[in-house]
């Protein structure tokens, strides 16, 4: 039986924390939106706790936009963006799903034409 060590968790949760910011700071300055999606529904714990500043650790900016990946296809037809990048916490599960999501929104919107890309797995491309 494996015993999950909660404070490398939790210090690894902070030490990335960090650099999701740093990156969302500096990709703010050149132009960039930063959509955050939490959980599958808003009406999902996830997505309520990111509101719940002992839990989150991520910073916001008042041009953030967040939601629920559910919902954000509607964001971004609404900014009228044409190309989304992904990155972030759960590498494998959350990226691809929420991704995945959001493009068969698009899709069922008739926008086929917004490129999802998911940086972890172009990394792994080449």
């Amino acid at each position: 039986m494996r015993i999950l060590n909660w404070q490398a968790l939790l210090d690894n949760v902070n030490h990335f924390s960090k650099y999701l910011n740093y990156v969302c700071e500096y990709e703010r300055s050149q132009g960039t939106t930063i959509i955050h999606t939490f959980g599958e529904t808003s009406t999902d714990k996830l997505y309520k706790s990111v509101f719940n500043k002992s839990i989150n650790q991520i910073e916001f900016n008042e041009n953030d936009v967040i939601t629920a990946s559910d919902n954000a296809h509607t964001a971004i037809m609404e900014l009228k963006l044409n190309k989304v990048y992904w990155g972030g916490f759960h590498f494998g599960k959350c990226i691809h799903s929420h991704s995945n999501r959001v493009y068969q929104n698009l899709l069922k919107n008739g926008r086929s034409d917004i490129n999802i890309l998911n940086l972890i797995q172009i990394k792994y491309l080449l």
